[in-house]
């Protein structure tokens, strides 16, 4: 069997956003919440490396934060 490489081509895009008033509200709320929750997951990670001397992956980190 013969295989020929497929290449594949990656691109990026930019958009700017002109939210008004209450899409920015909205928006900043959001970041707000991802932040938060970023930080939260963060420092679980920590302070679990720091106590065991492992770290948690993904799978265990998202079981701890449903609890």
């Amino acid at each position: 069997m013969f295989f020929t490489p497929i290449m594949h081509v990656l691109s990026a895009y930019k958009f700017r956003l002109y939210p008004n008033e209450e899409q920015e509200k909205t928006l900043n709320s959001q970041l707000k919440i991802c932040k938060e929750l970023y930080k939260r997951a963060y420092h679980g990670r920590l302070e679990h490396y720091e106590k065991t001397g492992k770290g948690l992956t993904y799978a265990e980190q998202q079981t701890r934060c449903l609890k």
